[in-house]
């Protein structure tokens, strides 16, 4: 039957899923929020030292995706704005998220399609993680991740090839972070988790460049719960935890939106209540 007899066009379970990190099992450790934000604090320092100016970077820091994106001429060394945002930024953030070591510019297990990630990170140690692999893009600061060759673009590329032999993987700028997750079940990519620094960053600069008050002082309630947001969301520890439920979740929701998807589409049909 087709929608225009009343029944539905797609079930809840066609579409692909997004789901918040106060889903799953994930903690922030005490002292966790001021030691993330003195990194960052740390990071905007260090990227005052290498801007040709601090006006070009508050540009950067405020900017948008897209129109405001680093290039290598906002630099003193000049060098290419990816490696650079990888090295000041996600790098470092990296270290203070507790990851482990990883491989960058890794290549995909199969010789007839090269491809290579930023950062591979292995999973095979978690036993209750699926995917043996986490895909991490890299692009420079205010490089747009919503791109088809590019961003997440380039990461569903990764996980759609079974090659990599991954199902998770996430495209970040160093400010904008975006989790996905290769349901192969559905042929669907579900959205785990997406986090946007820039309010961070924008209070850091402020404080690195004015009082340069303890993080106690510089961040509020809506900065605060932005960064406790981004440790469940991207602390490695957190990401295990996620990674190692994320199925179970998916699978229980997805089977209860299309129960109740059903469940309406009777009620309104045949008006049956009960």
């Amino acid at each position: 039957m087709s929608s225009a007899t009343g029944s539905p066009s797609r079930t809840s379970d066609e579409a692909p899923a997004e789901y918040v990190v106060e889903q799953f099992d994930t903690t922030v450790p005490d002292g966790a929020v001021d030691a993330l934000a003195q990194r960052i604090e740390s990071i905007v320092g260090e990227l005052r030292d290498r801007a040709t100016s601090d006006d070009r970077l508050e540009e950067l820091l405020r900017g948008q995706p897209g129109p405001d994106q680093l290039h290598r001429n906002d630099t003193t060394e000049g060098g290419d704005p990816e490696p650079f945002t990888q090295r000041q930024i996600i790098e470092p953030l990296f270290d203070e998220l507790a990851y482990p070591d990883f491989t960058t510019e890794a290549t995909t297990l199969s010789d007839e399609q090269r491809q290579k990630a930023a950062y591979l990170f292995s999973l095979r140690e978690f036993d209750a993680i699926e995917s043996s692999r986490l895909l991490v893009e890299a692009e420079p600061l205010n490089k747009r991740l919503d791109q088809q060759s590019h961003g997440l673009g380039q990461v569903k590329d990764w996980l759609d090839t079974y090659s990599f032999d991954a199902d998770f993987g996430f495209a970040t700028d160093g400010v904008r972070w975006v989790l996905i997750k290769h349901d192969r079940e559905r042929y669907q990519y579900d959205t785990l988790a997406e986090i946007d620094l820039q309010p961070i960053f924008v209070a850091a600069f402020e404080n690195h460049t004015g009082r340069r008050e303890s993080p106690e002082e510089w961040l509020d309630d809506t900065t605060t719960l932005l960064l406790e947001r981004f440790i469940r969301a991207f602390g490695f520890e957190n990401f295990v935890a996620v990674a190692s439920e994320a199925k179970h979740k998916i699978d229980d929701s997805k089977s209860a939106a299309t129960a109740e998807f059903y469940d309406q589409y009777v009620r309104r049909v045949f008006g049956v209540l009960e």
